[in-house]
């Protein structure tokens, strides 16, 4: 079904051009039920070092600087899914991330995706490769910080 004959707001439409078209709209808004919109100011944390992590995000507006242990590791930009690694592991996250500007961005919490996906296991592959791609791309733009050896 084309999008187009969806109404989905800027925000909807937004976050579905940044990371989710491969999904039909229909199972789009679905996974969106699952969530909520946020909002975030500069300074806002959205991970917080040491403590777990209880929710994935993606920004659809604004940046995130990732810290570890007050510096710097790098910039996220809209698009990037927030907490989907951390969140595998059950451990304490070992980064914090903070919106360097004025934010807006869509939160799962972590309860909610996963009931969402054990009522739609159809989609479990879908998703799971989308954080895989997200997770690769990371990890490209995270060498890109380290020192050449």
């Amino acid at each position: 079904m084309n999008v187009d004959r969806w109404c989905f707001s800027e925000d909807e439409q937004r976050l579905y051009s940044l990371g989710f078209s491969s999904l039909r709209p229909r199972e789009f808004v679905s996974l969106l039920m699952a969530g909520e919109w946020k909002n975030a100011a500069a300074g806002d944390a959205v991970l917080v070092q040491g403590d777990p992590v209880a929710s994935i995000c993606i920004p659809i507006s604004g940046s995130l600087v990732v810290r570890k242990d007050g510096k710097d590791i790098m910039t996220l930009k809209p698009g990037h899914l927030i907490g989907t690694g951390l969140a595998l592991t059950g451990q304490p996250s070992p980064i914090a991330a903070t919106s360097t500007e004025v934010a807006r961005y869509f939160v799962w919490p972590l309860g909610n995706i996963r009931v969402f996906l054990d009522k739609r296991p159809d989609l479990r592959v879908i998703l799971l490769n989308l954080v895989n791609r997200d997770l690769a791309v990371k990890l490209e733009k995270l060498s890109s910080y380290l020192p050449r050896l």
